[in-house]
C-alpha cells in the first residue's frame, strides 16, 4: 500500500486537531473522547513498537545450536515440522535467486530472552505478529503489554455519557458512554492503517500542535 503523503497527513491531523479546538471553544473543555483517541492510538504505538522489536530482535540459529541445545532431532511445536528439514529448506532456499518464501521467514529461532524455546521462523514470527504476548509452548509472557491509558477527566453535562435526571441531576449512564465511546474512538482507531494513514506520523504531529497551542497560550497569557 502507498505510504499516505505528507499534505494528506497533514490535513488529517489538522482536522482532528481542530475538532477538539471547537469543542474546548463551545464547552471551555477538551473534547475528551479525542483526548481519550489519541490516549489510545499513543498506547497502541507502544504495544506495536515492542512487537517489532521482539520480531527484529529474534536469532537465527544454526545446526551446531541445536546440536549444544539437544533439539537438533526436535520439530517445530506449531507446525511440527522437524528442525533438521527446516535447516536444509533454509539452505536450499538460499541457493536460489527467488526463495519460495521471505529470508527471514527462513531457518528457526528461540524466544532467547524468556523461556527459550525453539520455533521455525515462519510461525515464530507469524505467532508474534498476530499480536500474541505468550509463548504458543509454555505460555510465558514474552511482551509487557504497555499500561492502560488513563481515563480522561468527565465533566459533567458536556462529557458523553451523563444524563440529567428529572430532578435536574446529572447521572452518569456507563451505557451512554459506552455508545458515545466505541461510535468516536474504536473506528478511529482501528481505521488510520486501513486509511493510508501513518499513526506514527500523525501523533507527533498532533503533539507538537498542542505544544505549539500550550506556549502561544503562555506566552499570551504573560501580557494580558
Amino acid at each position: 500500500m502507498a505510504q499516505p503523503s505528507l499534505q494528506r497527513r497533514r490535513s488529517t491531523s489538522d482536522f482532528l486537531r481542530l475538532q477538539a479546538q471547537r469543542e474546548a471553544d463551545r464547552g471551555g473543555s477538551p473534547n475528551w473522547i479525542v483526548n481519550a483517541l489519541f490516549s489510545r492510538m499513543q498506547n497502541d504505538l507502544a504495544y506495536q513498537r515492542k512487537i517489532r522489536e521482539f520480531s527484529e530482535g529474534l536469532p537465527k540459529l544454526t545446526e551446531q545450536d541445536l546440536v549444544a541445545a539437544e533439539e537438533i532431532d526436535s520439530s517445530c511445536p506449531i507446525c511440527l515440522t522437524s528442525f533438521s528439514a527446516i535447516l536444509n529448506e533454509e539452505e536450499m532456499a538460499l541457493a536460489l535467486d527467488t526463495p519460495a518464501h521471505p529470508v527471514e521467514q527462513l531457518g528457526v529461532t528461540r524466544f532467547k530472552d524468556t523461556c527459550g524455546h525453539i520455533f521455525c521462523r515462519k510461525d515464530a514470527l507469524s505467532w508474534v505478529n498476530q499480536g500474541r504476548t505468550t509463548c504458543p509452548t509454555c505460555r510465558r509472557p514474552y511482551i509487557d503489554l504497555p499500561n492502560a491509558p488513563e481515563i480522561p477527566q468527565f465533566i459533567p453535562g458536556e462529557s458523553p455519557g451523563f444524563v440529567r435526571r428529572e430532578d435536574g441531576s446529572m447521572h452518569f449512564d456507563i451505557s451512554e458512554y459506552a455508545t458515545a465511546a466505541a461510535s468516536v474512538m474504536l473506528p478511529g482507531i482501528h481505521s488510520l492503517r486501513d486509511q493510508g494513514i501513518d499513526p506514527e506520523a500523525l501523533l507527533a504531529q498532533v503533539q507538537e500542535a498542542q505544544r505549539r497551542e500550550d506556549r502561544e497560550q503562555e506566552f499570551s497569557g504573560m501580557y494580558s
